[in-house]
């Protein structure tokens, strides 16, 4: 039938225009308060908070603010600062996670008497469908100043090492952002997300900020294959069709 192969031929045409025209949908980030901006501090200054799993630590029982969304080491929190040794990748907050020792906010971190500083961790736990792709992204700078061995930062996906950030600071007076991809596979459970402070603790570590966790979605080009191949399969079609 000419209508049939006309539609064919259609297809076959704005196919390519397709990939071009095709809106991406906007991806959800899955991670909250990726960039830790639900704690409000003043400008220039740095503090350290348990996270959202406070409630049930004895020395974090009076906390009076805390990390949303992030569990923490409840003996060492998260520092956050804002323009202190650095600036936000994203809005005003960052975190540092080779945290200092003292009272804040109502929270005892770490060992006042021996004053000691300890590595530290946060992580968030996110609901995936089973074999599911998910694009993870954040940004890591070494602390300016701070030499190789105290600026570890490691990422882990349920307990699975994705990397070892790692950086000298040496000679740079801010921050260095630099931005880490990897895909990851979904569980179909509640997976987690995990940031660890590594080398020497000494109150002064790498730096993190815009963490992103979204589903994987077709590029445009999927989407325009798709409709070359229905205008192929309707060709061929009318071409066995009996005459």
């Amino acid at each position: 039938m000419k209508p049939l192969r006309t539609l064919a031929a259609a297809l076959a045409l704005i196919a390519p225009l397709a990939a071009q025209a095709m809106p991406s949908p906007s991806p959800i980030n899955l991670i909250k308060n990726g960039s830790f901006e639900s704690l409000t501090i003043n400008n220039r200054t740095w503090t350290v908070v348990p996270g959202k799993n406070f409630g049930s630590a004895s020395n974090t029982l009076g906390a009076t603010k805390y990390m949303a969304e992030w569990d923490t080491d409840l003996t060492s929190g998260v520092e956050v600062r804002r323009n202190v040794a650095g600036v936000a990748q994203e809005g005003y907050n960052f975190i540092e996670l080779d945290t200092h020792f003292g009272n804040f906010n109502g929270a005892t971190f770490d060992n006042n008497t021996l004053i000691t500083s300890t590595n530290s961790w946060i992580s968030q736990s996110v609901d995936t469908d089973a074999g599911h792709t998910y694009h993870l992204s954040y940004y890591y700078s070494p602390r300016g100043g701070v030499g190789l061995a105290s600026n570890d930062i490691n990422v882990y996906w349920n307990d699975a090492l994705l990397k070892n950030n790692t950086g000298s600071g040496s000679g740079q007076s801010g921050h260095v952002w630099q931005r880490f991809e990897f895909d990851v596979t979904g569980t179909g459970g509640w997976d987690t997300l995990r940031f660890t402070a590594g080398g020497t603790a000494q109150t002064y570590g790498g730096s993190l900020d815009n963490v992103s966790l979204v589903a994987a979605v077709p590029e445009p080009e999927t989407y325009a294959l798709m409709m070359a191949g229905l205008g192929a399969v309707a060709f061929m079609a009318r071409r066995r069709r009996p005459k």
